[in-house]
């Protein structure tokens, strides 16, 4: 495999990094050693971002929202909160559960509010916002399963959010694009273990991080892999990325090719179970390898499988509304959540649209 010809930063890119320099050079700043403060600055930052968005947007006035407590296996509560369309109240709505991205740092509940408020409004959705918990404070296999134990708590708690459990997707960007790919293998391995169907009928991973052993041996020259050769793009440069996989491994023996945080690497028995994905991946990315190479055996092992890529844009590019690629990656993105939870001739009961 050898997907180089995508990493050349776009022009539009490089136009816009002239113009805005100083919010197109932006990334935490790590230099200073403590964690915890770069964990608050990034929170304040997105959340700050998100909060102009949905002001701008009016949608507030149209989407209402409750928050619920899922419990993990080791007693901890995790914070949810589901989002829906006013004009739907008491309708048994589809539901996508969106884990946030954030280098398994950063991010909450607020952070990507403003996308959970759109999906809600747009796709006639119960949406149900994961805040798993992140390093510095955990780090290992923690995130996961925080991930996995609140699907499991929503699965199983369908009729009080007002959601169809035959309709449920999930979702995630970046770290929680992981997050969501692992559960879904964590779900279809319990499905062909008891005999049953699998409770997610589709996924939407947004620049995801599938794997944390790089399987450079699966590409044609190591020199082109994203790892390399997006090394010190904008907004994600590898020094970065280290920091946040280091402070993810930190502290325990968890081998780096345990299974549940390599949900791109599973086994082709499991694999050709995984129901239909959608992958949204960035040209110039560190991740974009990773992404492209869980799309193309989902898509050999004949997983329904639609794959939108970003030629030269760097990872995360949609938090700038300057940008004309970022209205499209939030039309892709509703379109995709939408294909996911689909199936061929099925009827969708719109809720009658409110304007803001």
């Amino acid at each position: 495999m050898d997907f180089s010809e995508y990493g050349t930063l776009s022009e539009e890119w490089v136009d816009f990094e002239k113009n805005n320099s100083e919010a197109a050079g932006w990334t935490l700043d790590i230099g200073g050693g403590d964690p915890v403060k770069l964990q608050a600055q990034g929170n304040i930052m997105t959340a700050a971002m998100g909060r102009a968005k949905l002001e701008r947007s009016g949608l507030w006035a149209v989407v209402e929202f409750e928050d619920y407590t899922a419990t993990s296996r080791d007693g901890y509560a995790i914070p949810v909160r589901c989002y829906r369309p006013k004009a739907a109240r008491g309708r048994t709505l589809p539901a996508h559960v969106h884990y946030h991205g954030g280098g398994y740092t950063t991010g909450d509940l607020e952070t990507d509010e403003c996308y959970c408020v759109a999906w809600a409004h747009a796709l006639s959705a119960a949406v149900v916002s994961v805040n798993y918990r992140h390093t510095p404070q955990v780090s290992g296999l923690v995130p996961f399963h925080d991930a996995i134990d609140a699907f499991d708590w929503i699965a199983g708690h369908a009729a009080a959010l007002g959601a169809d459990p035959e309709r449920l997707t999930v979702g995630g960007i970046s770290a929680g694009g992981g997050l969501a790919a692992a559960v879904v293998v964590h779900e279809v391995r319990q499905a062909l273990a008891g005999g049953a169907a699998a409770r997610v009928r589709g996924q939407v991973l947004a620049i995801p991080n599938v794997v944390q052993e790089f399987p450079f041996e699966r590409f044609a020259d190591r020199g082109r892999t994203s790892l390399v050769q997006c090394a010190g793009s904008p907004l994600l440069p590898k020094i970065f990325y280290d920091y946040m996989v280091g402070l993810l491994r930190a502290g325990h023996d968890t081998p780096a090719n345990h299974p549940t945080w390599n949900p791109g690497l599973v086994e082709d028995e499991v694999l050709r179970s995984i129901p239909p994905t959608a992958m949204l991946v960035c040209g110039s990315d560190l991740l974009r390898d990773e992404g492209l190479m869980y799309a193309s055996r989902l898509r050999d092992a004949g997983v329904p499988t639609k794959v939108h890529i970003f030629d030269g844009m760097p990872h995360g590019f949609y938090l700038f509304d300057q940008l004309a690629s970022t209205t499209r990656w939030e039309e892709i993105v509703r379109e995709s959540t939408r294909w996911a939870g689909s199936k061929e001739g099925e009827w969708f009961v719109e809720v009658p649209p409110q304007k803001p």
